[in-house]
């Protein structure tokens, strides 16, 4: 009997047009990814009626919905992991050219991101393939730790599940490597801190050495089943949110002054994390990625001691808009709590 086998497992991801319709899945599509969780879900609603007996009568079928979530790898290139962020951002359009060849890609959090979401195919190792007509990210959780590689969690809602798709083309025709040697690593990336209203973000003045990254972009989206069957595109319920946590190896009074301080006296930070893959991809250009946050408000700096060891120090910070671009920042970077910028070789607005 033939089994499924995750190292044969192939998703690929295409840029949505109508709710609930699929748009075909080829060449170009696919990405590279870890684990995933998306499936398709049906409810079965209990009869409670009373009936002489201690136990429920048989349930019926209720409505369909797809959920779960899909483990991506970081990288520098990958047009179908560029075209996901950019959903979840909900601002891309038309990349600045940097010189012949490289482009950057600015990626601002939108207020509202109705209107764009995904199709979605996944190969089952070869077993099975199964297509999700429309889903829609509505939280991403971008992690990367010491001596570790930047992977990013997607959570999904959506519709629709199409058992009759074939996999043959999705190939990484956009991608000009193997899909393995563009991975955005720990050991690249340089983290940098200061007052969100003070000078320009400098090096090593401003430079700290985080063991780990998280930054937490949650949309607090729901859905409603106004149309028979399965759920409508999903809405805000409530306000975004985007969360930053930094982890140290240990305390020190630097860290206590630029944190513990800010936490006190409420002081806004601001916070760049530029990623540089260290190779040419122009005359001078290299491929990157960045993410800049204009104003970050301390909400924990724990002062625990768990032991005899090193105490170790985290940081957990809510990002806001500023009123202003901080100085040091690119123009229009602090009217969003969030900017997730790439550089590479991809000349298309992931949107268009």
């Amino acid at each position: 009997m033939t089994v499924a086998l995750g190292t044969l497992a192939k998703l690929a991801l295409v840029k949505g047009a109508t709710w609930g319709t699929a748009v075909a899945l080829s060449t170009g599509h696919r990405v590279p990814f870890v684990s995933s969780s998306l499936d398709y879900q049906r409810d079965q609603i209990p009869n409670d009626d009373i009936s002489g007996r201690p136990m429920r009568q048989s349930s019926v079928l209720g409505n369909a919905f797809v959920d779960g979530s899909v483990v991506i790898s970081g990288d520098y290139n990958q047009a179908p992991h560029l075209l996901l962020a950019a959903v979840m951002m909900g601002t891309a359009g038309v990349p600045t050219t940097v010189e012949t060849g490289v482009y950057k890609h600015a990626l601002l959090l939108a207020a509202d991101v109705q209107g764009l979401f995904l199709s979605a195919g996944l190969d089952y190792g070869g077993v099975d393939v199964y297509g999700f007509d429309s889903i829609k990210p509505v939280r991403r959780l971008i992690q990367i730790a010491s001596g570790g590689r930047l992977d990013e969690t997607y959570e999904f809602q959506g519709r629709g599940v199409d058992k009759t798709l074939t996999s043959p083309g999705w190939t990484y025709a956009d991608d000009p490597t193997d899909g393995g040697t563009l991975r955005v690593l720990h050991r690249q990336m340089v983290v940098r801190v200061n007052a969100s209203a003070g000078g320009a973000l400098a090096t090593p003045a401003d430079v700290v050495y985080p063991t780990q990254l998280e930054i937490d972009i949650n949309r607090g989206h729901t859905t409603e089943y106004a149309q028979a069957g399965e759920p409508d595109e999903p809405t805000p319920a409530d306000f975004g949110s985007v969360t930053v946590r930094l982890t140290f190896y240990g305390m020190s009074a630097a860290l206590l002054t630029l944190f513990r301080d800010s936490k006190d006296d409420g002081t806004p930070l601001k916070l760049d994390a530029v990623i540089d893959h260290g190779t040419l991809i122009g005359a001078t250009e290299n491929s990157t990625r960045a993410f800049y946050l204009p104003k970050l408000i301390v909400t924990e700096c724990p002062n625990t001691v768990p032991g005899p060891g090193r105490v170790p120090m985290s940081v957990v910070m809510t990002a806001h808009q500023a009123a202003s671009d901080p100085t040091g920042f690119p123009t229009g970077y602090g009217a969003v709590e969030l900017v997730d910028e790439w550089q590479n070789e991809q000349s298309a607005d992931p949107l268009a």
